[in-house]
């Protein structure tokens, strides 16, 4: 399964939120300098392009984004999701002048200061950052971080020795993502009660580790050795219903996760 920059596309109605989970830009693997960002504008232009180009005014007035990234800084030290979040938050930012939208209806305007606000559940894996040693266990044995290192990575192939050092795997990626999914409701579900009629778009900065073991255990029930891409850009929406379901869609089949207890009720370990 692949995922592309057509998964996400704007679904929701008023009274409603979408999570719009976005894989970061391309970046320079030697440099790591970010690239082809005249893509990523693209991409982010065409969400919101559709969308307020479909309704009325009146809707247009109900709009509301909110931009949430992962702060990983790659070897040199650039945040790469970050970075691509602020080139959504920048085309939102033209557009909603063109429309005559409130710069305040960007709520980073309004309560951080303008700056993408970080969440530490939108991270790459852990083993990055933290002292386990399960970094340099997976680099000893598989010679280095190469196909076989994330093929070892994905499928949780050492799940057993990881589990006793305390290394974090797609299991508990995935548990942070549902953390996630449960703190943006909670604040959606405040929002909405302080304005009923509006739209909350919550555009949220990650990467690949998170957005391919989510599809597979809580969308797709996929098993890890089962391949999920995601093309850099690219990513998935997910509703929050007015009655607090949660649907998404992907390559055009759309998923009724139901609420968060049934999410982790039918999760696909």
């Amino acid at each position: 399964m692949n995922i592309n920059s057509s998964n996400f596309f704007p679904d929701l109605k008023n009274g409603e939120t979408q999570i719009i989970f976005q894989r970061h830009a391309k970046y320079d693997k030697e440099t790591g300098e970010m690239i082809d960002i005249d893509v990523t504008t693209e991409v982010d232009y065409n969400y919101f392009k559709t969308l307020l180009s479909s309704i009325s005014d009146e809707e247009r007035e109900n709009i509301f984004v909110l931009f949430i990234a992962s702060d990983t800084k790659n070897v040199n030290g650039i945040e790469r999701a970050i970075f691509s979040t602020q080139i959504a938050k920048s085309v939102v930012g033209k557009l909603f002048q063109d429309y005559g939208i409130s710069s305040s209806h960007i709520i980073n305007n309004v309560n951080f200061g303008t700056r993408i606000k970080s969440d530490s559940n939108l991270i790459e894996p852990k083993m990055f950052i933290d002292n386990t040693g399960y970094l340099d266990f997976l680099k000893n044995k598989y010679n280095g971080i190469n196909r076989e290192f994330w093929i070892a990575f994905e499928e949780d192939l050492n799940k057993e020795y990881r589990l006793e050092i305390f290394g974090e795997g797609p299991d508990e990626i995935v548990d942070r993502a549902f953390s996630y999914l449960t703190t943006i409701q909670r604040y959606s579900n405040y929002f909405h009660s302080v304005n009923p009629n509006a739209r909350l778009i919550v555009w949220s900065g990650t990467h690949y580790d998170l957005i391919s073991p989510f599809i597979k255990q809580m969308v797709a029930k996929l098993d890890k050795e089962e391949e999920v891409s995601v093309d850099y850009n690219a990513g998935i929406g997910v509703t929050i219903s007015k009655d607090g379901k949660f649907i998404t869609s992907i390559n055009g089949i759309y998923y009724d996760l139901g609420d968060l207890v049934s999410m982790q009720l039918h999760r696909h370990y």
